[in-house]
């Protein structure tokens, strides 16, 4: 797909296959949470929330139908999670799912971003927009039409790239 990724894009960047979509016009959302030592004190609020953003992704209408959604959730949303952090200058950026049907992703809890390192946002942040363009070139390349929704979480303390 592009060049520029390793082996953690490349797969971050598969997701569901274009031709598997129910939809033309789908929604893809990369969404990355630092789990950096800092975030030790908002974590239980930014799994709440998280939760709580993924409850309404599923039931918002699909922009394909003048329906409401499905009972299984509105699918034209895809979405990808990961946690990023830096330990020992080494950015530690891991996938908990590929670009996945919003219905189908699940919640999270503190075993999925477990808290360590600092911050390298900038890094984060880059690596965070390249994923979701390139994945939803992707889908552009076989038919879809496509909005991106890139989203970092972080309190921007204890920055390793500064």
């Amino acid at each position: 797909m592009d060049e520029g990724l390793d082996d953690i894009a490349i797969a971050g960047c598969q997701g569901i296959d274009a031709e598997d979509l129910d939809s033309e016009q789908v929604t893809v959302v990369n969404i990355f949470i630092d789990t950096s030592y800092s975030m030790f004190t908002h974590v239980d609020h930014v799994i709440t929330e998280y939760n709580r953003c993924l409850d309404s992704l599923c039931k918002s209408k699909d922009p394909n139908s003048n329906q409401n959604p499905s009972a299984d959730g509105n699918r034209s949303i895809l979405i990808a999670l990961w946690s990023f952090s830096s330990i020992n200058g080494q950015n530690n950026c891991r996938m908990i799912h590929d670009f996945t049907p919003a219905p189908d992703c699940k919640h999270i809890s503190r075993h999925d971003i477990p808290i360590d390192g600092s911050t390298p946002l900038f890094e984060a942040a880059k690596r965070c927009m390249r994923e979701l363009f390139v994945y939803g070139r992707h889908l552009e390349d076989n038919g879809a039409q496509v909005k991106h929704i890139a989203v970092v979480i972080s309190d921007g303390g204890r920055k390793s790239n500064i």
